[in-house]
């Protein structure tokens, strides 16, 4: 399977595990939740700016599914992952829930969504990922490096790439999944 490198049309065909997964979501929405506790507060601004270098990084966070083809395939969406904003001290578990009732569009795209909740002297960012695009792993990997990104942000006033070297390791972060606790192999919660 090639992968095009333009932003003007098809990235390439859902694999065949992929199709499996978009088939079945046609009928049966399969999304997840994942969620990240940050010890300060996040303007939507910088939660945005670095959805944008996230993007840049994983691809399919940018794209969308066309099934009007022959065959399903994975085609550039035109918009970045939106952020919404909810209501100070709601709930992230009620945030979750609401997630896990609305299917994810398989088109425009992007297959993810954002959710930022404000809390007293943190924030919480709910991230929905559509399962055509990953799995727990890969969320969590795109998960981990928001927090990176947002850290580098807070530091040097804007995000901190892969090309810039290490990351610096996140200020106090938590993680949790939405349906487990438990965190992937080679990943701990941070406290």
């Amino acid at each position: 399977m090639s992968t095009s490198h333009t932003h003007t049309g098809t990235v390439r065909d859902l694999g065949a595990f992929e199709r499996t997964i978009d088939l079945y979501m046609r009928r049966n929405p399969v999304q997840f939740s994942l969620v990240a506790e940050i010890d300060r507060k996040v303007s939507e601004q910088i939660l945005a700016r670095a959805l944008r270098d996230v993007q840049a990084r994983h691809p399919l966070l940018r794209v969308s599914v066309d099934r009007k083809a022959p065959q399903a395939r994975y085609r550039w969406a035109e918009s970045p992952v939106r952020v919404d904003t909810a209501a100070e001290g709601t709930p992230w578990q009620a945030v979750v829930a609401g997630e896990q009732t609305r299917p994810i569009a398989a088109e425009p795209g992007p297959l993810v969504r954002t959710v930022l909740i404000h809390a007293e002297a943190s924030s919480f960012i709910v991230l929905t990922f559509a399962h055509q695009i990953t799995d727990g792993t890969g969320g969590m990997r795109v998960l981990s490096d928001l927090v990176a990104a947002l850290d580098g942000d807070e530091v040097h006033g804007r995000p901190k790439t892969a090309q810039d070297g290490m990351y610096r390791r996140p200020r106090k972060t938590s993680y949790a999944l939405s349906t487990r606790r438990r965190l992937p192999w080679g990943h701990r919660r941070m406290t």
